[in-house]
C-alpha cells in the first residue's frame, strides 16, 4: 500500500520552469556524449536546474480567460479559489502543475480564511494581507474600486478605478488570455498573449490599471 501511495505520489509533482528543465537536460546529454574526464562538469548546470526548479517563485494569482476563475496563493503555500471554479479545465491544470493533489471543489477559499463570495462577487486575501475583488456584476464596481488593493472583474472597467494596484477586467482577459501575477513592492505579470508571443491577427492588448511598466 505504501508503495502505491508513492507512486501515485510521483505524479503530483510541482511542475519545472523551463529553464530548470532546459539545464538539467544539457548537463545530463553533457555526461552521455564525452568519456573524457571533464564530461562530469555536466553536473554544474544539473546543479543550477535543480537550484532553480527549488527557488522559483510561484505566482500569488491566476487569472483564467473566462475572468470568473481567480485562485490565489495563500499563507499556507497552496491555491484557494475565490469562489466555485467557472472553468475547471483551467483549475484542474493549475492545481495539477502546483503538485496539487486536491480536487477543485476541494480548492475553493474558505470563510475561516476570511474569504467571503455573495451574488456580487468575492473577496479573498492573499499570504502578505493584499484584498484581492472578484466582481461578478456592475453594481460592486464602486465598492471594490474603493477597497481591494487588486481587482478582477467579469464585467468592463468603463470608469477610472484608481483605488487598486491593479486592475483586470474582462475585456483585458478576452485581449491578453490567462494572467498569471506576483504580488509584492513590484507587480509582475505574465500573460499567455507575451508567452506565445503576437501575431499579425492578434489583437492589441490594452495595459490593465496599476500594471508596472517592464
Amino acid at each position: 500500500m505504501k508503495r502505491r501511495t508513492f507512486i501515485a505520489g510521483l505524479g503530483s509533482a510541482a511542475a519545472w520552469p523551463m529553464m530548470a528543465l532546459v539545464l538539467v537536460s544539457l548537463g545530463g546529454l553533457w555526461i552521455v556524449i564525452w568519456r573524457a574526464h571533464f564530461r562530469w562538469l555536466g553536473f554544474a548546470p544539473i546543479l543550477a536546474g535543480l537550484l532553480v526548479a527549488f527557488f522559483v517563485r510561484p505566482p500569488d494569482l491566476l487569472v483564467a480567460r473566462d475572468g470568473a476563475t481567480v485562485a490565489l496563493r495563500g499563507k499556507d503555500g497552496l491555491l484557494h479559489l475565490l469562489g466555485p471554479s467557472a472553468d475547471s479545465y483551467s483549475t484542474i491544470e493549475w492545481l495539477k502543475r502546483d503538485g496539487d493533489g486536491r480536487a477543485p471543489a476541494a480548492a475553493i477559499a474558505a470563510q475561516a480564511r476570511g474569504a467571503r463570495c455573495d451574488d456580487w462577487g468575492c473577496i479573498g486575501y492573499s499570504a502578505d494581507g493584499e484584498s484581492i475583488a472578484l466582481v461578478l456584476r456592475p453594481d460592486a464596481l464602486a465598492e471594490d474600486c474603493m477597497h481591494a488593493d487588486i481587482l478582477v472583474s467579469t464585467t468592463p472597467v468603463r470608469q477610472p478605478c484608481v483605488g487598486p494596484r491593479l486592475v483586470i477586467d474582462r475585456f483585458d482577459v478576452a485581449r491578453n488570455g490567462a494572467y498569471a501575477v506576483w504580488l509584492g513592492k513590484t507587480l509582475r505579470m505574465e500573460t499567455v498573449a507575451e508567452d506565445r508571443g503576437r501575431r499579425p491577427w492578434s489583437v492589441k492588448p490594452k495595459r490593465a490599471y496599476g500594471a508596472a511598466d517592464d
